[in-house]
Order: C-alpha cells, then sequence, then structure tokens
C-alpha cells in the first residue's frame, strides 16, 4: 500500500464511501453500520416485542456504548458500557441475550469452545461466559488490578490481558493459571491483538506508542509518538493487523482509524469526527476477521463495518 495521506478522509464514489477518495484507487470501504439485532438480521420475538412496550427501545438490545467488539459466524459479541453488560447475539440460532452485572467491561474474545472472555476494569478480573451468558469461571482475580485489553492465542492456548494501572500484560492458560507477564515500561497499556504468526500488538496509550512483541515476549519493535495532527496519537486504543501486516489503531481523540505499515509509516486514515455515515465519535476496539474490520464507534452507539480491499 503506497503512502496515502489524505485530510479528506472520505468520499462517495459509485454509491459506497471509499477511503482514499478518487481519482486514487479505494482500499477500505464503509459496509454497514450495526445498531441492533435487526441489522444483522435477527427479528424481535414476542417477548421482546412486549418488554419494548414496558422498558423502552434504548433498555433492550441495542448497542449504546460499545467499547469492544467479537465477530465469527455464529456469534456477534459487544461489550456495552452503556449498558453495563455485554450483548451476545447468536447469529445461528437468531438468539439475543443481554448479560449484566458489569460495571465497566472493556474488552472481548472468545476461544475455540465458544467461551466468551470479557474483561471488567472495575471488577478487575474477566469473566468467562457461555454463549447462552452463563457465567463459567473468572481470569486473573487476585492478580489484575484494571484489566482492560484482551486477545486469545488459539493456537498456543494462552491469553493476554493489559493490566492498565498496573502498566503490564498478563498471560494465562486458558485454564486461568497465570503463566506469565511483558512489563516492557508500559505506561497505561490498553487494547491488545494478534498477527497471523501470534505476534502481540499494543496499544501503550500514555506512551502513545504501537508496541509489537513476539510470542515468545520479546519486544521486536515499537513506533508513535503523541501529538495533535494525523500521523501521531493523541490517544491510541483500539488496535488490529489485517491479512496484509497494515497495523490499525484508533484514536478517541482523533475520531479516526490510522493505518500504518510495519515501520509506523501512515499509509491512510479512515473517519473523522462526526455522527454520520464514514465518521467516528471516540471509537474504541477494533476487530478484523478476513477482510471486515469491525469498529465499536462508542460515542455514536454503533458498530462500524468496513471492507479492507487490498493493494500496496
Amino acid at each position: 500500500m503506497r503512502i496515502l495521506i489524505w485530510i479528506l478522509l472520505a468520499s462517495l464514489a459509485f454509491g459506497k464511501i471509499v477511503w482514499p477518495p478518487p481519482p486514487e484507487k479505494a482500499r477500505i470501504e464503509l459496509v454497514r453500520i450495526i445498531e441492533r439485532p435487526e441489522d444483522l438480521g435477527i427479528k424481535k420475538g414476542i417477548w421482546e416485542r412486549v418488554k419494548e412496550v414496558i422498558f423502552g427501545k434504548k433498555r433492550l438490545n441495542r448497542i449504546l456504548k460499545p467499547a469492544g467488539v467479537y465477530v465469527d459466524d455464529e456469534l456477534f459479541v459487544v461489550t456495552d458500557q452503556a449498558v453495563g453488560g455485554v450483548l451476545i447475539w447468536d447469529l445461528k440460532r437468531k438468539k439475543v441475550r443481554r448479560v449484566l452485572g458489569f460495571p465497566s467491561p472493556v474488552d472481548v474474545d472468545v476461544d475455540l469452545d465458544k467461551r466468551v472472555f470479557v474483561s471488567d476494569s472495575v471488577l478487575g478480573k474477566v469473566v468467562l461466559l457461555s454463549m447462552e451468558g452463563d457465567v463459567l469461571g473468572t481470569l486473573g482475580e487476585g492478580l489484575l488490578k484494571r484489566p482492560t485489553g484482551l486477545v486469545i492465542d488459539k493456537k498456543r492456548k494462552k491469553v493476554y490481558v493489559s493490566d492498565t494501572l498496573a502498566n503490564k500484560i498478563l498471560i494465562f492458560d486458558l485454564g486461568g493459571k497465570k503463566i506469565g507477564e511483558i512489563k516492557g515500561n508500559f505506561n497505561r497499556p490498553t487494547y491488545l491483538n494478534l498477527d497471523k504468526e501470534g505476534n502481540l500488538y499494543v496499544s501503550d496509550s500514555l506512551n502513545a506508542k504501537v508496541r509489537i512483541f513476539s510470542p515468545e515476549g520479546k519486544e521486536i519493535t515499537s513506533f508513535g509518538k503523541r501529538g495533535t495532527k494525523i500521523g501521531t496519537f493523541a490517544n491510541p486504543r483500539g488496535i488490529a493487523v489485517d491479512r496484509d501486516g497494515h497495523i490499525y489503531v484508533s484514536d478517541t481523540l482523533f475520531s479516526a482509524v490510522q493505518i500504518f505499515n510495519r515501520k509506523g509509516e501512515l499509509l491512510l486514515v479512515v473517519g473523522r469526527y462526526g455522527s454520520e455515515e464514514g465518521k467516528f465519535a471516540f471509537p474504541m476496539d477494533i476487530f478484523i476477521r478476513g477482510d471486515m474490520i469491525y469498529v465499536a464507534d462508542s460515542y455514536n452507539s454503533r458498530i462500524v463495518v468496513l471492507r479492507y480491499l487490498g493493494g500496496e
């Protein structure tokens, strides 16, 4: 992907919002906006409609303030800080579940057994849920001060959890046993992600850096500096990597997603502040599956779905 730095961040081309704008070749396109189960083809049952009458629509299953997102063929899961819980939408069974009791849910991931891992910065632990929303156990209780980002390395069967207050990354096995940690002189690390080689990507928020570690915990490289203009970081949060190794970082103060190469060179900027399609308001988590990119657009109460179109 050539260096494509644009002040005009989006354009409507052939009925689609794409980045960069024409005449350049599009690399990212807006696919859809997800706000409620109906956007994914999950229709309300009779009881849902009755509860809407009693409690009002906003009290139910629509997204209000998403912080984390996970998607696969069966599940669409969102941690919602306004709801104080986790929204689990079963795409196969067309069922919607809302699991409450989370004062500050942040990130979410799902293992191969379909256990839903949810970090909560106030509870100080990771809670494991079934697809049905039942509590299966916890991870890191008594060891974590303020857990935020988490990611599961399914191949190596371990879970990384960022402890933002303790300034370190803890590593657990899938049974919940602590098996290691990464210190790395962090300053409020938040969201985490992995690439296809199992390298760990850390959004080191107050250091305003992206930090990359090998599966063995060795730091490979880092980049970034604090600033107030595009190409720097003001408040980096969500982080993810596409199939070509491009690194996506959301920034809540820029209300944009910046895309970099491994050298830290800015390639493209997606979005800017606003509520219209193609804009963000304090975006948080980024989740990539295949070529689909899911952004937790926190203050716009939605998940924005983008598609990576490829290209160098």
